[in-house]
């Protein structure tokens, strides 16, 4: 049984922030890490243990995490279930690649066993990388192969992740526009449409009267056109936002003009 760290059941900030241990290892990650790193720029803590949805920085200040590792701690910090099976598989077999272990196998039947009964036996569960743009780039190659075409839908607001194909379907353009020869076939539509370009700094890709398709390199080169991709279009996939992101409030007209 793990025990739990000794935080407080209530946060606490005892002086400004970041406090001086915090600030000399924050400079030291400045000075060694790139610009890609996000949280500690806008979060000026370094964290030293974590329990259940606190954490606590190297003062002693403590906060509610509800970031919650973007959203995947879902038992919380250190929870004594997770470290214990966590722990006990280290100690049997660290990487295994695609090789099947009794572990996987029960990961797999629990997954598949909460599918209704007509879908578990069509449904394949993918293992790719850790990381949320593994699971879209495993995706859009899905799509492209299942379909037999090559383009891709996504929408303005989304965001997909830093690696080139996941700038290449983010919405936001900001951080990509730098990047020469994104990747082709990517039609960003904005409300559901294609249509002009929003005057808008943070997602502003080119002027008023090109069209986001031609600006990404889209394969339907109507600046103002309406409608969804007609069924002899080259798209094969849409990069469909979770309800949380700020494209998903874009999809409805979208999808409303699918035949």
């Amino acid at each position: 049984m793990v025990e739990p760290v000794d935080l407080p059941a209530l946060p606490r900030v005892t002086g400004p922030l970041p406090g001086p241990h915090s600030a000399e290892l924050l400079i030291r990650q400045d000075r060694r890490e790139p610009n890609a790193r996000v949280y500690p720029r806008h979060i000026p803590i370094v964290i030293d243990e974590a329990w259940g949805s606190f954490v606590r920085d190297l003062e002693g200040n403590v906060f509610i995490d509800f970031l919650t590792g973007a959203g995947v701690l879902s038992l919380g910090h250190n929870h004594p279930e997770s470290v214990r099976v966590v722990t006990e598989q280290l100690g049997r077999f660290a990487h295994g690649l695609d090789l099947p272990t009794p572990a996987k196998d029960a990961f797999t039947e629990a997954q598949l066993s909460m599918l209704p009964p007509t879908m578990r036996g069509r449904t394949r569960v993918h293992f790719c990388g850790p990381t949320g743009v593994n699971a879209v780039d495993a995706a859009i190659r899905l799509c492209k192969t299942a379909t037999g075409r090559s383009d891709v839908v996504s929408f303005q607001g989304g965001f997909r992740g830093t690696t080139h194909l996941g700038m290449a379907v983010t919405g936001l353009v900001a951080s990509k526009r730098p990047i020469g020869n994104g990747v082709p076939g990517v039609d960003l539509m904005k409300d559901g449409r294609r249509g002009p370009v929003a005057q808008e700094p943070a997602t502003q890709i080119c002027g008023p009267e090109t069209s986001i398709d031609s600006a990404a390199g889209g394969s339907i080169p109507s600046p103002t056109r309406d409608a969804a991709p007609d069924p002899g279009s080259t798209v094969g996939g849409c990069a469909r936002p979770p309800a949380a992101d700020r494209a998903g409030s874009r999809i409805a007209g979208f999808l409303a003009q699918l035949p």
